[in-house]
């Protein structure tokens, strides 16, 4: 069910020498506002395709009723970009705010729908982790939360380098490898 609220479309489609393009789009949907541009190569492969995307909001229950938001914060963000080219799937600069809790991501994927081979480097910090607190069923003292990692692999298969968390007085680092192929491993 979409919500009901006012909503607002704009924006210019181009089409020609196999492209087509949404250029200027913008969305207003209640108190959530989006700027997109997009282009898209008609075809199996999409490469020279990409989606460039930037929407906040004051409160996310606005746009959906799931039960896992009532105890988050309640304003947001997402921002990024996703191209195809001949090495595949492409993520750019993905930021995703909701209140104080930010995740940061840059990465490639053969093709991100099926993740056969892939690449990212994730960057999460919570300035005060017991905003968490109904959503884990946990006591989180208020602290801060960062974890950093660098990802390879498959979904079978994958490496996490330079694994970085830190939490009050608390400091883990290392590498972790995950192999799901003849037994689950870690």
């Amino acid at each position: 069910d979409l919500p009901s609220l006012p909503i607002h479309v704009s924006g210019h489609i181009r089409n020609g020498d196999g492209l087509v393009q949404l250029q200027e789009g913008r969305l207003k949907l209640g108190r959530t506002e989006a700027e997109i541009e997009a282009r898209f190569r008609p075809g199996k492969d999409l490469i020279g395709s990409e989606l460039t995307l930037s929407a906040a909001g004051e409160d996310l229950r606005e746009l959906t009723n799931l039960p896992i938001l009532e105890s988050l914060p309640r304003d947001f963000g997402l921002s990024g970009k996703w191209a195809r080219n001949e090495q595949g799937d492409q993520l750019e600069n993905i930021n995703v705010n909701l209140g104080e809790i930010k995740l940061a991501l840059n990465g490639r994927a053969d093709n991100l729908l099926d993740l056969k081979d892939f690449t990212a480097r994730a960057e999460l910090d919570i300035a005060d982790i017991s905003v968490l607190n109904a959503l884990a069923d946990r006591s989180f003292k208020p602290e801060a939360l960062t974890l950093s990692a660098s990802i390879t692999g498959t979904p079978d298969v994958f490496d996490v380098n330079s694994l970085s968390l830190q939490t009050g007085e608390s400091d883990l680092s290392g590498e972790i490898r995950v192999d799901h192929n003849e037994r689950n491993n870690i």
